[in-house]
């Protein structure tokens, strides 16, 4: 059955945005993916207004499409070689770790096949022999990430819990967000246009506005983080780093080219970002240079920023992508 389903049938968002570029896809030459961070934070009519011209963009991130989930969808997309010579700017996360909660759903699970259990299986090993004494997860948070990863696994590979959502997509009928689209049918689509309907953003957005006025800033706190992770210089080889090696160089063979973005407060991934080949990477998280990200009228909550943020991120990630593509030409 898995054969006849678009590799996208458990993710309703990206689905959705697939399924609307259909033959339109090879007029883009720019594609985003990610997580809420590039899906709530990256306008493509801004971004493209902010190029000159030189390109028309589509937003394919949707709301927690982490990794390996990511990478997945990704290297399907790639597989069809790009009409053009295309760009695809993709966020740079860690593996997140599969939530008790959200076990034994097909959310969690349909992307996960044996390659990316090992993957991600490897990563946490690495990251638990490289710093045994530093790491921020226990032992036993890691053993729960572990059997987790492997539950998910299990559920992909007998299919638990899938069948009524895998016969769903073959009939058509399968879970679509459309919302996703946005009213530009770009993609995007801002947090404070969802909070008008979802009681759980306009919550959010309350508590955020509650703890935070509007002077606040984490500035300083962004700024101690960036330079503790900027004096983590060691050049190591790590799963994680292997594999985004492997699909810079998958893209290329196939007409792409591919950028990895470090958003802004992911400063704890600075090391690894480092390592990635100049011309494929993305700097947008560093306070010092861009200091106005942090002041909290542009945020909608922790993590995310607001419609005006999200604006004022567009612009410097055409900025810095102008500056990337001229110089590596």
């Amino acid at each position: 059955m898995d054969t006849t389903l678009p590799y996208y049938w458990g993710n309703p968002g990206y689905a959705a945005k697939m399924e609307f570029l259909g033959e339109q896809r090879d007029s883009f030459n720019v594609f985003f993916f990610g997580s809420s961070r590039v899906y709530r934070q990256v306008m493509p009519d801004v971004f493209d207004a902010h190029t000159r011209g030189a390109t028309r963009s589509f937003n394919l991130g949707y709301r927690a499409t982490f990794n390996p989930e990511s990478y997945y969808l990704l290297e399907n997309f790639i597989k069809k070689k790009a009409a053009q010579p295309t760009y695809i700017l993709i966020e740079l996360q860690p593996f997140v770790p599969i939530a008790d909660r959200n076990l034994h759903t097909v959310r969690s699970n349909y992307f996960l096949n044996y390659h990316y259990f090992s993957l991600v299986k490897n990563e946490y090993q690495n990251q638990r022999n490289a710093s045994p004494d530093t790491s921020k997860v226990s032992d036993e948070m890691a053993a729960n990430h572990l059997k987790n990863l492997r539950l998910s696994f299990i559920d992909n590979l007998f299919k638990h819990h899938h069948a009524r959502e895998m016969l769903l997509s073959l009939l058509g009928q399968g879970d679509r967000d459309i919302r996703a689209l946005g009213k530009a049918k770009d993609g995007f689509i801002s947090l404070d246009k969802s909070a008008l309907h979802t009681k759980g953003l306009v919550k959010r957005r309350a508590e955020f506005l509650a703890q935070y006025d509007t002077t606040q800033t984490s500035f300083d706190a962004e700024m101690t983080g960036y330079q503790i992770a900027l004096k983590d210089s060691l050049e190591y080889k790590t799963p994680h780093l292997q594999k985004i090696n492997q699909l810079i160089e998958a893209a290329a063979l196939q007409n792409y080219t591919l950028i990895f973005v470090l958003v802004p407060k992911r400063s704890e991934l600075l090391p690894l970002f480092n390592q990635i080949p100049i011309e494929n990477r993305i700097n947008l998280a560093n306070p010092q240079e861009f200091p106005h990200f942090y002041h909290n009228k542009y945020w909608f909550d922790k993590k995310h920023f607001n419609e005006v943020g999200a604006e004022i991120f567009t612009q410097q990630l055409a900025k810095k992508y102008l500056d990337i593509t001229t110089a590596y030409e």
